[in-house]
């Protein structure tokens, strides 16, 4: 049904072929076809947002960090990135966007790279957050961006809601729901004023 959403307001907020809308929701519903309750509108808009700006907006799983090492969609960089190529290679899986979305997953469901404790607690905040939580979590505590370089946390929360707010909020024409069945009695007064 998510994914469905995606796909019908595709039109709507002007995702143009090889974008980074594009990319973004290509994201999106990978996160959303693996059917892990850590995925969730709440939790893949908020990862978006950290993926925004990690990457620049590009939202390129081969994004490579200005002046740095960091890689990817989530800019991996020290232990995470060589965990991740580790990652790949006990798992038999070629580097590419999906593959460091089940990295990330993995880490979330094991505890691989960031203890079990971590995992528990940060996947419940996934599975029960709001996005501005999730967005606000996932940055501090998994990404970890280095405070002397401007880590951005308010605009990986905006970037987060404007992820949600585009991908899984629909416009609802009011006219067309269906209208509220009428109360006994205001049948029984509709009656009595048709009687006469």
């Amino acid at each position: 049904i998510l994914a469905g959403l995606l796909r019908d307001r595709k039109d709507r907020v002007g995702f143009n072929e090889g974008s980074s809308k594009v990319k973004a929701k290509q994201i999106a519903e990978y996160m959303l076809s693996k059917k892990n309750p850590i995925f969730n509108e709440n939790s893949v808009s908020a990862l978006l947002g950290n993926v925004a700006v990690e990457t620049g907006g590009t939202y390129d799983w081969k994004q490579k960090q200005k002046n740095g090492n960091a890689y990817g969609i989530w800019q991996l960089d020290h232990s995470k990135k060589k965990d991740y190529f580790k990652f790949l290679k006990e798992n038999n899986k070629q580097d590419s966007m999906e593959s460091q979305v089940d990295y990330a997953e993995e880490t979330m469901m094991t505890g691989r790279n960031i203890g079990g404790g971590n995992a528990k607690n940060w996947s419940a905040i996934m599975k029960n957050g709001n996005t501005v939580e999730i967005a606000d979590m996932w940055a501090k505590n998994w990404e970890r961006p280095d405070p002397e370089k401007a880590p951005q946390y308010k605009r990986r929360v905006d970037e987060s809601l404007n992820n949600f707010k585009e991908m899984f909020l629909k416009e609802i024409d009011l006219e067309s729901l269906p209208k509220p069945k009428p109360t006994l009695e205001a049948r029984l007064k509709t009656r009595r004023q048709m009687n006469g």
